[in-house]
């Protein structure tokens, strides 16, 4: 039979699993993002959200197994080691994924802004603010020529 720390320290494991597998998916996600590729874009989605469901259900075990720890106060400090340095690596993933997301949200948006402004090109008929032409001169509207003759 295993042991509750020996759980533990599966359950953990699991977890970091699903959490690389996820950096994984957020990485074809940029490269898809940048080739766009729609097809795979929703097929990343899926499998994203499969991900998710798979680490709430971890983090629920984990949840339940520290409660039986806390009650059974059977773990020593040579089976928290491992578990301690699982736990680190699933923070240092967690802020690696933050930084991923974010870095694919920021490029969704820019690409969003970059469509919306040569939409806004094609809307405008071409005027000078929305125009990538040079600069011309502004013509300068000469003074009246009646006041040019008074004098």
């Amino acid at each position: 039979m295993e042991t509750l720390s020996g759980k533990m320290e599966a359950a953990y494991r699991n977890k970091v699993s699903l959490l690389r597998e996820l950096l994984g998916c957020l990485a074809q996600e940029r490269e898809n993002l940048i080739v766009p590729n729609v097809q795979n874009l929703w097929s990343l989605m899926e499998a994203k959200q499969r991900l998710l469901d798979s680490i709430r259900e971890t983090e629920e075990e984990i949840r339940g197994l520290r409660n039986q720890e806390t009650s059974a106060q059977e773990v020593s400090t040579n089976d928290r080691n491992p578990v301690a340095a699982l736990s680190h690596e699933i923070r240092r993933l967690g802020e690696e994924i933050k930084a991923r997301v974010r870095e694919n949200v920021s490029f969704i948006q820019e690409t969003l802004l970059f469509f919306d402004e040569i939409i806004s090109i094609f809307a405008s008929g071409g005027r000078a603010e929305y125009s990538y032409a040079p600069v011309l001169k502004r013509q300068r509207i000469s003074s009246s020529l009646i006041y040019r003759k008074e004098v």
